[in-house]
Order: structure tokens, then C-alpha cells, then sequence
């Protein structure tokens, strides 16, 4: 409790009015590492809110915290603190967790599809046949994420879901780990898939 309690304070330096949310909701927090962070990781903090959960998003060296609100910019500030020199091995990985934890430029909420596993399939994909059909159409245009060596970085091939469609990115990644969108085209619309909040 005594380190929940210190992390805690220092949240409320960075990000009061979540911080007196935390402190009033049980929460959970768990701290992960990053494999392309050399100091920086990750801190969940899982608050139980009367009406939904929540999850809010810290990165943490220990003597610094940035809040992560989902936008890009917060992501850099992190990987600037760092020093982040991304090496070709972990650009996978590192796209998957900028993917997870910033939105689409547009603000909507955007998640990673490379498998039909990755997918929030509606029930009636089980049993109606033009769900079913649908589905299998779908299934068919997803792709693994892809990372090849560019000019200045990687480039970086992958399918995400926005609402109810499935967009095939490419993504110009530098090794500072800014991430910018070089092409997007939507290979799939009306996925039957449920709508994520």
C-alpha cells in the first residue's frame, strides 16, 4: 500500500483530477516494462468507477511520470526523456504499443488487427450465414504487421480497426519513434464486429 500511496502523489503532480478520482475509487495499479525503454515503464492504473472501469496510462522512469492521454505527442515526450533509439528488432513491438495507447489522428479509437483473434467478432458470426460470410471476407484482408528498413527509419505494414471498418496502414516509423501515416486505405466496411466505446 505504501508504494501505491507514493505513486499515487506523484501521479497527482502530473494529473490531479485523475489522481483524486484514484484516490476516492479503488484502483489497481501494475507496472510493465518496455523493452525499447532503457529507464521509462509502463504504469496501468485499473480504476473502478461506479458506472465502468477505467484504465489510465502513465509512463514512469522513477523520477519522472507523463501522464498518456492517447495523444501522440504524450508518446514522444516519453521516448525524448528516454532517449529512444529504436533498433529494427523492437519496432514490432513498440508500433503495437504506440497502436494501443494513442488514437487516430481524428481522435477515434483505433485497434490492431492482425489476426481474427484480435477482433470483437459479433455473435451472429457463429451462426448466420451472411455474418458468417462477412466474417470470412474479412478474415481473408487481414495481415500481420509488417517492418521493413526505410530512409530515416521503418516502414511498417499493418491492418487496424476504426469503428466498423478495417484500414490498411503504412506507417513511416524514425528511430525516435515518431510514427507518421504515409498511407491508409480502407480494405473492408461494415465489419461485423462489435463498436469499442
Amino acid at each position: 500500500m505504501g508504494d501505491d500511496a507514493a505513486l499515487l502523489a506523484r501521479i497527482r503532480g502530473v494529473d490531479p483530477v485523475h489522481a483524486d478520482t484514484m484516490s476516492r475509487q479503488p484502483t489497481t495499479f501494475t507496472v510493465e516494462p518496455l523493452p525499447f525503454y532503457r529507464s521509462f515503464k509502463l504504469v496501468r492504473a485499473d480504476v473502478e468507477l461506479p458506472h465502468h472501469p477505467r484504465q489510465l496510462l502513465y509512463g514512469d522512469s522513477g523520477s519522472q511520470l507523463v501522464y498518456l492521454s492517447g495523444k501522440p505527442d504524450d508518446l514522444y515526450r516519453v521516448n525524448d526523456l528516454d532517449g529512444l533509439a529504436l533498433p529494427e528488432a523492437q519496432a514490432a513491438e513498440y508500433v503495437r504499443f504506440f497502436l494501443a495507447t494513442t488514437q487516430s489522428g481524428e481522435g477515434r479509437e483505433r485497434e490492431l488487427a492482425e489476426r481474427p483473434g484480435d477482433l470483437h467478432w459479433l455473435p451472429g458470426t457463429e451462426k448466420d450465414p451472411l455474418l458468417q460470410a462477412s466474417r470470412l471476407e474479412a478474415t481473408a484482408r487481414l495481415q500481420p504487421l509488417t517492418v521493413s528498413a526505410a530512409p530515416g527509419g521503418y516502414h511498417v505494414a499493418v491492418t487496424v480497426v476504426e469503428g466498423q471498418q478495417l484500414i490498411e496502414l503504412g506507417l513511416g516509423v524514425d528511430a525516435r519513434g515518431r510514427v507518421v501515416v504515409e498511407s491508409s486505405r480502407v480494405v473492408f466496411e461494415d465489419l461485423p464486429v462489435a463498436e469499442t466505446l
